[in-house]
Parts: C-alpha cells; structure tokens; sequence
C-alpha cells in the first residue's frame, strides 16, 4: 500500500536498501580481492521475489520504473568490481514479464524456475530466453509432483523437463525451491537417480 500512499517513503526505502547491498558486496568484494581468491567465485546471488503464483507482486510498469533499475545499478557495480562473475537472482513465481528487463538490468542466472505459476511454462522460457539466461531450477516441482506423486512420476517429470531445458546448454539441475520434510525419501531418490542417469552432456 505505501507504493500508492506514500511512493516518496518507498523510494527512500529502497536507496537505504541499496545503500546497504553496494556496503555489502564491497565488503565481499575486498575480501576477495585482498586474499586473492576472486577468480575462484563464478557467480554471486540476489534473492528477492518479484512474483506470486499468479503474478508479479506490484505491477510491472511500477518494477520496471523502480525496483530493476536499482538492481540493475547494483549489479553493474559488481560485474564492474568482478568481471568474471555471473549475476544469479531467486526471484519465484509468475515473473516471465519482467524478464527481458531483468536482463537488459544485467541477470544471467534465474533461479528458482518456479514452472507451475501462471505463464512459466518451461518450453516457452527455453525458446525465448534460452540464450540470454541459465536456468538454474525447474527441475522437478516441489509443491506437489516431489510430494505427492509416485516414484515413477518423479522419474517422468524430471526426465521430461531436463529434455526440454537442456539441450544447447544454460540449465542446471535443481528443483522448484527447497525440499521440504513431506517430501517421501523414495520420491527424492527417484528424482536424484533420473538425474545421475540422464543429467549429463554426452
């Protein structure tokens, strides 16, 4: 609500914010740099949902406008800082909207692919941001197939979605989000044995 009644507050809100992730990823950084170790770090994330499982959380005009650009700012401050390092964002839900924003901002990495929310689906993604973003997620969904389906329903969907995200490259494997402990260990295993049988580039 304080993004309509009160946008000054909000956008002081968000340059505090950002004061503080430019102080903390300066400190990261000459940490780094200081024990010479920066060339062994391949990616850096930030984790900040845009998206519900129907939507984005605010409108999109309003995230263009005020959210991507700071992190935008952050991110070239850091790719400036780093210029191996590949930006890596948690961003669940419906977010493909924002996507080309996201990368124009600077993303390279989209985590967690959450492919059950609204206008996710896998295919689509692959075929029109497949060669500007790794994937890093979607491999199975958690909220329900990892819960509450057979071990052999586990087995197809995992094998049915890394034959739809891996080729050419840009996915690594990983669920829709964290595993939780209602999770049955068949099911996990079922998941972790179709991934050392197929998850590979031959």
């Amino acid at each position: 609500m304080d993004t309509i009644v009160d946008p000054a507050g909000v956008e002081k809100l968000l340059d505090r914010i950002i004061e503080y992730k430019f102080d903390y990823w300066n400190l990261v950084i000459d940490w780094l740099i200081e024990n010479n170790v920066q060339n062994r770090v391949s990616v850096i994330s930030e984790c900040d949902d845009l998206g519900t499982q129907t939507s984005t959380l605010l409108e999109p005009d309003y995230l263009r406008k005020t959210i991507i650009p700071k992190f935008g700012h952050l991110w070239s401050h850091i790719k400036k800082r780093l210029p191996q390092i590949k930006i890596f964002m948690h961003t669940c839900g419906s977010v493909r909207v924002l996507l080309p924003d996201l990368i124009e901002a600077g993303l390279d990495i989209l985590n967690p692919v959450q492919f059950t929310a609204a206008n996710m689906e896998l295919k689509g993604l692959k075929k029109d941001f497949g060669n500007d973003l790794v994937f890093w997620g979607g491999g199975v969904d958690t909220q329900s197939t990892l819960k509450n389906s057979s071990p052999d329903q586990v087995k197809d969907e995992v094998k049915r979605i890394m034959d739809i995200m891996a080729p050419g490259g840009g996915f690594v494997y990983a669920p829709v989000h964290n595993i939780q402990e209602d999770v049955p260990p068949e099911n996990f295993w079922a998941m972790w044995d179709t991934l050392m049988e197929y998850g590979n580039y031959r």
